[in-house]
Parts: C-alpha cells; structure tokens; sequence
C-alpha cells in the first residue's frame, strides 16, 4: 500500500504529525538514516509554515476587527444624519432632501450592508455636506470624510489579508510545503517498499509502519486524558478556523457578484431616467419651435 497524499485542504496541525510522525520512525530503524534529514528540514520548514499561518490568522482577525469599527462608526453617522435630515424637512422620508441621502430605504436597511454598498453611498455624501449651505450638515462633512478614509482603509487591509491567505494556501509556501511533504513520503515509501524483497527478515507492511496512520478508532474514556482532549480540541479549531475563512471568501466573492450586479441595475436606471428626460425635452423642443414659428 502507497503512502497516502496528504490533503493541503485538511488543517496543519494535521498534517504536520505526519512528518514528525516519519521522522521518529526513522531515526529510530537503521534504514532510515539516509532518509533523517530530509524529513528534519520537512519539519523545520513545517515549523515556519506553521508559525506563518498563525501570522496570517492574526493579519485576518486585525482586519476583520477594523472593518466592523468602520462599519459601527459609519452606522452611528448615518443615524445622526438621518435625524438632522428628518429634523429639516419635518420627518417626511418622501422628501426629496432625505430621498437624496437614503434613496427609498429606511434607516435600519442602508445599515445592514456592512460596508458595500453603504460604503459607496457615504462616500458620495463628503461632497454633498461639504457644499451644502446649511451649517448643521456642513459641519458634518470633516467627520464624515474621516470615517470613510477609515472605512476604505479598513477595506484595503481586509482584501490585503484575505489575499495573502489564499496566496498562501492555494500556491504559496503551505501549498508548497505540502507538496513536498507528499513527494518525499512517496519517495520514501517507494524506496523502503522495496527492501523486503532484498533483505530476509522483513514483513511484506515494512514500508506502511514509517507513516502515521488514520486514527479511526473512538478513544475509551480510560483510555481518554486532558492532553489527548487538548490536542483534539485544537485541531478542531484549527480546522474550523479554515472553514470560516473559506466561508469569508465565498462570501465576499458573493458579495462583489452583488454590488456588480447592484452597480448594473443602477448604471441601467440612469439610462432609463436620462432617456426618459431627454425625450421630454426633445418635445418641449418641439412645442416651442413649434410656437415659435406660429408667432412669425
């Protein structure tokens, strides 16, 4: 039986027994002697690799946090906005000052967005404080371009981040490290496969017992301890951990497909309210030139 290939998918803490696994059993059989510092450097660099993820895991987690400040910060914004407005055109959400900031939402939907779409609308209203010519919305204009500085900052971090992830897993050095990891156990057993048939004394499985096997087997609850909990529990984090990281990407990759799809249908609105414009006034136009000409 081949040695298995290890799935770069499954969580490292996983995988990174598998070498320190090999190694000992190496070290421990004088046929693994040429094989020891291969896997030495294997689980120095996995080490690294390792250490990397944790790095990332944290770059991540930074991001995240500085994407929901934003998002808090800008939704506290809105809702003093939002009043200041209704306070000027005495509550009447129908009115075109309050329909130019929040369209035909209420303000518990323009939140719910984080960042997106909200995000992008915000940023259209710096300009629109900064000109208007009513001093309580004017004031605003200073905070508002502040927090959307921090928002779009926090955006950047986050696809930053969120990037380096999957550089990192898909095709960077964890990716990598698998790799080999999985070329030099094939090697390995390839090589020490061979040796019962050359040397007398060696069971036809010796080449299986230098990998670690699948432990599929429930552990009693005498043969259960702390430790063996804690080293379970961790790899399930570990593992959920890269779920809900993949689930972020889904998510976003889902949420670019949305505003995409968002930004269209408005381009397309545009198009319909300009034409719908421009042949009102091509018809205006024509009544004037029309009476123009009776009254020559």
């Amino acid at each position: 039986m081949a040695a298995r290939t290890l799935d770069p998918r499954n969580a490292l803490l996983t995988l990174f027994p598998q070498v320190g696994y090999t190694l000992q059993r190496l070290k421990a059989h004088p046929v693994g002697t040429p094989h020891v510092a291969i896997f030495e450097g294997l689980r120095a660099e996995g080490l690294d690799v390792l250490t990397r993820e944790l790095e990332i895991i944290d770059a991540q987690t930074e991001a995240q946090a500085r994407v929901d400040m934003a998002n808090s910060n800008l939704d506290a914004f809105a809702g003093r906005l939002a009043k200041a407005v209704l306070t000027l055109v005495n509550d009447d959400r129908e009115h075109s000052f309050y329909v130019h900031y929040f369209r035909n939402k209420t303000l518990k939907e323009f939140k719910r967005p984080v960042l997106g779409a909200k995000l992008v609308s915000m940023r259209g209203w710096v300009r629109s404080l900064e000109e208007s010519n009513l001093p309580t919305l004017h004031a605003l204009a200073p905070e508002l371009t502040a927090l959307v500085q921090a928002a779009d900052a926090a955006v950047q971090a986050r696809e930053h981040a969120q990037a380096t992830n999957r550089i990192f897993r898909y095709t960077g050095a964890r990716a990598q490290w698998v790799d080999r990891v999985n070329a030099a156990r094939k090697v390995l057993h390839g090589t020490l496969a061979q040796l019962p048939h050359q040397q007398l004394g060696l069971p036809p499985d010796f080449a299986d017992q230098f990998f670690l096997k699948e432990q599929k087997r429930e552990v009693t609850e005498e043969e259960e301890t702390v430790a063996s909990m804690q080293v379970t529990i961790a790899r399930q984090r570990e593992e959920l951990a890269a779920s809900e990281l993949r689930l972020k990407e889904l998510e976003e990759d889902a949420e670019a497909a949305k505003k995409a799809a968002e930004a269209r249908a408005a381009k397309l609105a545009q198009l319909t309210e300009l034409e719908r414009v421009m042949q009102a006034m091509a018809k205006q136009h024509a009544a004037l030139t029309e009476a123009l000409d009776a009254e020559a």
